[in-house]
């Protein structure tokens, strides 16, 4: 699978987002049973093994949310058991650049052990930072429309991202214009849509404090080596970004067009205060991702009158929304509260 991102999504990617490594299961070698002896049986001393409980696995596997057959446009749904009756508060998730969504079952199964419904969702990012946003609204837009067939329910609809997800999950919450992201989707996002809340886990959120800073030069030779942009324009487009306060991108005339074309594609363009609340979560032992970007995205959201709480847990790494992690339980805490409080 293809997985190189372009515009200002891309610039981070390959770098800083992260990687589970999926479990290969070896199938059971096939035995061939010894016939019976006449010989009286001998009773077993041996302790029996407690069983094995089974492995973790969405309720539905890779539903397409595009009238095609590509298998990056397709999602995985986790709902509660059988006992849980009525709608489901509901998280889209979308995860980081290097993974997959399967990477992410034993996440899906343990919220949906909690009552929630989870859809991870797959995209590709091999081609234009238009078409990865596509992606994403579709994926959104296919959520509403099936709530009532896998009981979503409809008014507590989350966002859920991890690394690049935070990124898209962000610029899903915050662009206040989808109608160019919608080309091909075979629903269109409701009119009446109010995103219940935006929750984010190590995300990179394109702030100058990391990826527009003077020391993220890796970020903008990537940028212009990915949209075939000369070096030096992509260098002034950078360093104007750097010195014009992002909540001026909109307005400000010392902004080329090119600069602003490249703004655009940023939640931070778009922040004006009438975004879903932000739960932005970051470890402080992330070695990959700097905890300042999300401190940094936090505060522009505050600052643009908008909600968002900021949470560090203590000893938590890049990878760490893993359930293998420690800090994995910690993690999942915060979102729970924040999607009970809404």
């Amino acid at each position: 699978m293809k997985k190189t991102l372009s515009i200002s999504v891309v610039i981070c990617l390959l770098l800083l987002s992260g990687c589970n490594t999926p479990t290969t299961h070896t199938p059971a070698a096939t035995v061939t049973p010894i016939p019976p002896t006449e010989e009286e049986p001998v009773e077993s001393t041996e302790t029996p093994l407690p069983p094995t409980e089974a492995p973790a696995a969405p309720t539905y596997s890779n539903v397409a949310y595009m009238d095609d057959d590509n298998p990056e446009h397709m999602l995985d749904i986790y709902l509660p058991s059988s006992d849980n009756t009525g709608e489901f508060p509901t998280l889209l998730m979308l995860h980081g650049s290097m993974n997959v969504k399967e990477n992410f079952v034993e996440v899906g199964d343990y919220f949906a052990d909690q009552g929630y419904a989870i859809v991870i969702t797959e995209f590709e990012y091999g081609v234009e930072n238009r078409i990865t946003l596509q992606n994403a609204f579709c994926s959104l837009a296919w959520v509403y429309a099936n709530a009532d067939k896998y009981d979503f329910d409809p008014e507590r609809i989350y966002l859920f991202g991890f690394s690049l997800g935070g990124l898209l999950s962000a610029s899903l919450g915050s662009f206040k214009d989808a109608s160019q992201y919608q080309e091909g989707c075979p629903n269109p996002i409701p009119e009446t849509d109010q995103l219940r809340g935006v929750i984010t886990y190590a995300g990179m959120f394109v702030t100058k404090e990391v990826c527009l800073a003077p020391q993220g030069g890796w970020c903008m030779a990537e940028a212009a080596s990915i949209n075939n942009i000369p070096l030096m324009e992509m260098a002034n487009i950078f360093e104007t970004l750097r010195e014009v306060p992002s909540s001026d991108w909109k307005d400000s005339s010392e902004l080329s067009e090119a600069a602003r074309d490249f703004a655009r594609e940023l939640p931070l363009y778009w922040l004006d205060g009438s975004e879903p609340k932000f739960l932005i979560i970051h470890g402080d032992a992330d070695d990959v991702m700097p905890i300042v970007e999300s401190e940094a995205f936090a505060r522009a959201v505050q600052s643009a009158g908008g909600d968002a709480e900021f949470i560090t847990i203590p000893g938590a790494g890049h990878f760490s929304l893993n359930v293998a992690s420690p800090s994995f339980v910690k993690i999942a805490e915060e979102i729970e509260a924040f999607v009970s409080e809404q």
